[in-house]
């Protein structure tokens, strides 16, 4: 039963001519057959009835029956062997005798018979016999069953139980700061801690146990308050712990004016929290004018270059998550010599090692069916991303694709379509042109982040992940907190990301503060020439520009655009090697990397 056996026909040949089971006791044709012209060499390929019995194997001309044979299907049996109990959401094995039809599975089930919803597994997939299969999450008693055309032809029994976690917190933390829970807990796959906020509902902050051992690092929330970690196995909470967040403050202190197009220094205080930044805020729009990232302060004092345009402005510590902490007045005044302006290119040969990759993210959620220029969205980016292989990225680099919102609707799915290998132009534009953006599709930024790290473990060099989108996250994930897991795991890795038809200016600076903790870019594209120029400017070299004094003024990536500094010397360093220059007001200055 539920076999696929092979048939030897010789007949007409005719334009719907089919081979099919006829039941004998009835006489009725079941729903088995196969169409005759989609068979080669005279043979046919065809599944057995699920039913066991006497039946004709047919040959249908014209609904005439032109030849017949009988034959008999036979009962099949299946043997299991599981444990006799395990944990709630615990993966186990299971040894599986049995047909090993097309579609066999093994499911999970209660005594009644009902199958536990995604509580199963395919035994296809696994040649040796031995099923990994997933437990429920509400403890009692289950049947594990083997079913061949969703006949139930073997089962056996286990008991699943419940089990418990254990947490270790600090009682309270600063907002917005990063800190360690010590855990114990079974450890199964999708195993994650979560913050809860007074309501009980889950925050953005969370961490996969699995991903460090015996210690999970979270942040917390901006807010302060009142929270609870939570240990989820599947969405059952086995361990618990309260924490408490403490608000935070901040001061500054400056001169009172600055030139235009030079640095300030700011002293600050403050949390000093990754991506929190000390902005120029310009007070009629409210816009940020220029900033820079407390990480980079030389002790308490960073310097920010001020606007090119004098008027009165207002500075602002911002949090990572939007907070202002502090701001002050400052003036800035026109300088008494024009700045100049300084652009670094790369090499006209993209150059990596052998030991280095490069992964690409691309949105294909919903959004990108949007028209942008008369074209949806996603049509540019295909195009844009072939040409980046086709005629940057060398044949033989280290090269991998991931593609969220093609494959469901509505759903936060990310897929890598093309795993870590030496790039194949030519494979890989093919695998482009075959994704399709899917209308209501979700942009699951974080989660694709954080793949990365599992897509480029062989890579022993530089990882350059490019994300390309136009949207933001909208699948309840931190993309920031994604970014920092991955800068933690002590690899070379850099984050540069594209943002595709953004017209939303706190959307861009966020995405400038992602790029950043990324050690990247964030590069802003509004048409197709511009898409296009922005990946093959995300795959270009960094590069810092220190000043006279020896103070890191500027830190980009190649061909990424001018950058305005005050006249003087400078020195541009990238991949080991130093560049001296002169910047001159009102004057271009080219620098190309070799």
């Amino acid at each position: 039963m539920n076999e696929t056996i092979e048939v030897r026909w010789q007949g007409p040949d005719l334009p719907g001519d089919y081979i099919g089971f006829v039941d004998s006791a009835t006489g009725k044709a079941t729903r088995q057959y196969v169409y005759v012209g989609n068979t080669k060499g005279g043979v046919a390929r065809i599944t057995s009835p699920s039913v066991p019995g006497r039946y004709e194997l047919a040959y249908f001309s014209k609904r005439e029956i032109l030849a017949r044979v009988p034959i008999e299907i036979k009962a099949v049996t299946a043997r299991l062997q599981a444990p006799s109990s395990a944990d709630i959401n615990a993966r186990i094995t299971v040894q599986v005798d049995g047909p090993n039809n097309a579609g066999d599975l093994i499911q999970v089930m209660t005594l009644d018979g009902e199958p536990v919803r995604g509580r199963y597994a395919y035994v296809g997939n696994h040649a040796d016999g031995n099923v990994p299969l997933r437990m429920p999450e509400a403890a009692g008693e289950y049947r594990i069953g083997y079913l061949t055309a969703q006949v139930l032809i073997g089962s056996t029994s286990i008991t699943v139980g419940t089990v418990a976690a254990t947490l270790n917190a600090p009682d309270s933390v600063a907002a917005g700061s990063r800190f360690e829970v010590a855990w114990q807990g079974p450890n199964n796959p999708g195993d994650k801690l979560v913050l809860l906020d007074s309501a009980g509902e889950q925050t953005k902050s969370y961490a996969y146990v699995g991903n460090r051992p015996e210690v999970a690092t979270l942040r917390a929330p901006e807010s302060p308050g009142g929270y609870e970690i939570v240990y989820l196995t599947g969405n059952q909470v086995i361990g618990r712990a309260p924490v408490t967040v403490n608000d935070v403050f901040a001061s500054l202190q400056s001169e009172s004016s600055v030139l235009a197009g030079h640095r300030l220094a700011i002293g600050w205080e403050g949390p000093g929290n990754a991506g929190d930044i000390i902005r120029f805020i310009e007070p009629s729009s409210g816009e940020s004018a220029s900033y820079g990232y407390v990480g980079n302060s030389d002790g308490q004092i960073l310097r920010v270059t001020a606007p090119l345009d004098a008027g009165n402005y207002r500075l602002e510590y911002t949090t990572a998550g939007g907070r202002t902490l502090a701001t002050r007045p400052v003036e800035v005044v026109p300088a008494p010599v024009a700045p100049g302006r300084l652009r670094v290119l790369p090499s006209a040969n993209l150059r990596l090692s052998d030991r280095d990759a490069i992964e690409v993210i691309l949105d294909a959620s919903g959004s990108m069916l949007q028209r942008h220029e008369g074209q949806r969205r996603i049509d540019i980016a295909r195009r844009t991303l072939t040409e980046l292989v086709r005629n940057t990225i060398p044949d033989g680099t280290g090269f991998a694709l991931r593609v969220f919102g093609h494959r469901e609707a509505g759903s936060c799915r990310t897929d890598l379509e093309i795993p870590h290998a030496p790039l194949d132009a030519a494979a890989v534009s093919e695998v482009v042109a075959g994704v399709q953006a899917r209308n209501l599709a979700k942009t699951p930024i974080a989660a694709s982040l954080a793949r990365t790290e599992q897509d480029l473990e062989q890579v022993a060099g530089e990882r350059i992940v490019v994300l390309l989108t136009d949207g933001e996250e909208t699948c309840d994930g931190d993309p920031a907190e994604a970014i920092t897991r991955l800068r933690e795991l002590g690899v070379d890795i850099r984050v540069n990301i594209i943002g595709f038809a953004i017209d939303d200016s706190k959307l861009a600076e966020t995405f400038s503060r992602w790029a950043h903790l990324g050690g990247g870019t964030y590069l802003a594209a509004d048409s197709e020439g511009e898409l296009a120029s922005a990946l093959g400017t995300s795959v270009n070299p960094r590069f810092q520009v220190v000043d006279a004094s020896g103070a890191r003024v500027v830190d980009a990536v190649a061909g990424s655009g001018d950058v305005w500094l005050p006249p003087g010397d400078y020195v541009v360093t990238a991949a080991g090697r130093s560049y001296r220059t002169k910047v001159t007001s009102d004057d271009l200055t080219t620098v190309t990397l070799e």
